[in-house]
């Protein structure tokens, strides 16, 4: 299943995504860090908040890895056809 985000087409949630979006708010961090050139304090809160904003995103990505989450259509099916062939191996 593809979904649009951002105005591009992508598989569900992954690497790709993840680093699209990175892209595109890094752009945006980029152009409020312009237009407030002149505002230290505005600058700092921008680069907070992005900073803040880039860790959730990479964490997120790390914890699917980890987790190994299915995100397809199937999830079910094929968690239940990993359990039938763990209960198999474990009978063996």
């Amino acid at each position: 299943m593809e979904r649009f985000c951002f105005g591009g087409p992508f598989k569900a949630p992954g690497k790709e995504l993840d680093k699209y979006v990175l892209d595109a708010t890094e752009r945006d961090y980029l152009h409020l860090k312009e237009r407030y050139k002149h505002d230290v304090q505005k600058r700092l809160e921008l680069a907070v908040d992005w900073s803040e904003y880039a860790k959730a995103v990479r964490e997120l990505s790390s914890a699917r890895d980890m987790l190994d989450v299915d995100w397809s259509n199937k999830a079910y099916d094929n968690f239940e056809e990993k359990v039938k062939n763990l209960i198999l191996k474990g009978m063996k």
